[in-house]
């Protein structure tokens, strides 16, 4: 998977958490019945009441980080890893996929 694809797929999965957002048809598909992950989601995400309550929050994973962004990712990374089960490789490309769009974008 391209590094493009990662972000993308971050940026579907923090909108996924804001009223303002939908998840698609696919991305409910994907989740196994009877799955613990949708709880497991928020309750994560509203475990740090601090960062969720930040309007910074909803802006994370924009192309400049803010200073919810690395609350974000690691959140991001630890479900990706914990609960969909992917490789610890994946996540670290997960994780240099979003600190290159930011060293990038700082560039400009």
């Amino acid at each position: 998977m391209n590094y493009a694809r990662h972000v993308h797929h971050g940026w579907e999965w923090l909108a996924s958490h804001f009223e303002s957002s939908t998840v698609s048809k696919t991305q409910i598909d994907d989740i196994p019945e009877g799955s613990l992950v949708p709880l497991l989601m928020t309750a994560e995400i509203h475990a740090d009441n601090d960062v969720i309550e930040d309007l910074a929050f909803k802006d994370a994973f924009e192309n400049i980080p803010n200073r919810c962004s690395d609350k974000a990712l690691a959140l991001y990374m630890s479900l990706k890893r914990f609960h969909k089960n992917l490789s610890k490789t994946t996540v670290k490309s997960i994780h240099s996929a979003f600190k290159k769009m930011w060293e990038l974008s700082s560039v400009l």
